[in-house]
């Protein structure tokens, strides 16, 4: 290895030559210490930085489980109660409106005339002409009462 020169102010002519030489000589000495530590120490440090990067990965791969598993916990949670409160509601405003009906409208009741099956029925035109007669005998007696 060659000594290092110093340089002062004012620096002698020998010694403005010899610096860029000497910047040259530690770059090239850097590439060969980098080269050496490529060849014989690079893959270990490489599978070294490989190991201990898969363990920060895992610790916050867990992490970030354990806060979505209690954020899907608690979205399960507010979904339950939302369900419950909604079903309580309508069951409450159905029993309401069930007490209104009951209570404070008045009562239907309505007849419902059926024929049975073996009556015999009529056709259809006859049913037209009888119904077409009975409002020409409506508007007839609409006029005589009044007058025209």
């Amino acid at each position: 290895m060659t000594t290092p020169t110093r340089s002062s102010i004012p620096m002698s002519p020998a010694t403005m030559l010899a610096a860029p030489r000497h910047l040259w000589l530690a770059t090239l000495g850097a590439a060969a210490v980098t080269r050496h530590w490529a060849e014989r120490d690079a893959a270990a440090m490489f599978r070294s930085l490989v190991k201990e990067g898969s363990v920060v990965e895992s610790r916050a791969l867990n992490q970030v489980s354990d806060r979505i598993g209690t954020s899907v916990k608690r979205a399960n949670i507010l979904a339950r109660k939302t369900r419950n409160g909604v079903t309580s509601s309508v069951q409450t405003i159905a029993r309401a409106a069930s007490t209104f009906v009951r209570t404070k409208l008045p009562t239907v009741r309505a007849r419902l005339d059926v024929q049975s099956p073996t009556a015999t029925r009529k056709s259809a035109g006859a049913t037209v002409k009888r119904t077409a007669s009975a409002a020409r005998k409506a508007r007839r007696g609409t006029k005589s009462r009044t007058g025209k």
